[in-house]
């Protein structure tokens, strides 16, 4: 089993997250994880990157605290804000993403 270990300290953003997952997995890449959650399941699907030839592969989250603060409500609504005013996406799932957020049901980006 392959263990990869974020750094909660390092994660205080949506970027910040992203630049921990690209130096965890992307180090001998040609190209970097945009920040996309889409894109991350691809990669951990792909069998490529860091994960390449593992099978079985374990996430620890050192000060995993910090992040779920940094990661949470505010920054969860921000982000599914300007998503809403992007015509590229799905602007009513993102609105029952972002009321679900605000009722206290849904998923922050943590």
């Amino acid at each position: 089993m392959k263990t990869f270990y974020i750094e909660g300290k390092n994660v205080v953003s949506i970027p910040s997250f992203y630049i921990e997952i690209n130096r965890l997995l992307m180090q001998n890449e040609t190209w970097q994880l945009g920040e996309s959650l889409d894109a991350l399941n691809d990669v951990l699907y792909s069998g490529f990157s860091a994960i390449a030839n593992h099978k079985k592969i374990l996430f620890i989250w050192n000060n995993s605290q910090i992040s779920r603060v940094n990661l949470g409500l505010q920054t969860t609504r921000t982000y599914l804000e300007t998503k809403l005013n992007n015509t590229m996406y799905n602007k009513k799932l993102i609105q029952k993403q972002l009321d679900e957020l605000v009722q206290g049901t849904g998923s922050t980006y943590f």
